[in-house]
C-alpha cells in the first residue's frame, strides 16, 4: 500500500510557520512506514521509513501498556542530538490515536502525551543508550474494560541534524542518517 507521508501541522493545519520551511509531501511505498518527528524549535515533520529500521509492535487488542524492545545507534556513533518518534496505526493503515505515550532512554521516561497518534521528542543521546516506547490504547468497550481496539506501533530514532537536511530540501532516496541496532525483546 502506498501512502502520502505529509509534513502537515494536525494541531493547526493553516499555519505554515509551524511546518519545515515548505510543505513536502511523499510517498511511502511498500516496506516503508510514514514516522512523524519533531525537528529543532519544535516544527513538525514526518519522513517515510524502510521497515527493517523500525521497531514495530502491537497491543493485540488488550488495554494496557505496551512498550517496544530497544532501539539504539550504531557503534559507529558517538551520539548527540537525535529526534526520536512513535506512531500509531489502525490495522487499516491509518492513523489511530491512543490514550497514552511514552518515550523512554535508559529505562528513564523523557516525555509523554495523551490523546494522539504520534509522539517526538529531541533527546540528547550518548554512545550505547537504549531508547524504548510505550503506549497504552484506551478503552473502546466500557463494557470491558481489558479490551481495546487494536493498533500497530512504529518507533525511530534519527540524528537531528540529517533529518534535518531532508526537512530543508536535501533529496534522499531513502532515510541514510544512521543504522539503528534493534533489539525486539
Amino acid at each position: 500500500m502506498t501512502v502520502l507521508c505529509s509534513n502537515v501541522n494536525t494541531e493547526n493545519p493553516g499555519n505554515v510557520g509551524n511546518r519545515a520551511d515548505r510543505l513536502t509531501e511523499q510517498e511511502c511505498h511498500i516496506n516503508e512506514h510514514c514516522v512523524d518527528f519533531t525537528l529543532s524549535n519544535a516544527v513538525p515533520f514526518a519522513i517515510c521509513v524502510p521497515e527493517r529500521k523500525l521497531l514495530a509492535w502491537t497491543n493485540g487488542n488488550r488495554n494496557r501498556e505496551f512498550c517496544s524492545g530497544t532501539i539504539e545507534l550504531s557503534e559507529d556513533d558517538d551520539g548527540g542530538q537525535v529526534t526520536i518518534g512513535l506512531t500509531t496505526y489502525a490495522t487499516n493503515g491509518l492513523p489511530i490515536q491512543v490514550f497514552g505515550m511514552v518515550g523512554k532512554v535508559n529505562d528513564v521516561q523523557v516525555g509523554k502525551v495523551s490523546n494522539r497518534h504520534n509522539y517526538s521528542q529531541i533527546i540528547d543521546y550518548k554512545a550505547h543508550d537504549l531508547v524504548r516506547f510505550c503506549f497504552t490504547p484506551g478503552i473502546s468497550n466500557p463494557n470491558d474494560e481489558t479490551f481495546a481496539n487494536e493498533a500497530d506501533a512504529l518507533g525511530y530514532i534519527a540524528i537531528l541534524s540529517q533529518i534535518e537536511k531532508v526537512a530543508h530540501g536535501a533529496q534522499v532516496t531513502e532515510v541514510t542518517d544512521i543504522e539503528t541496532v534493534i533489539s525486539q525483546n
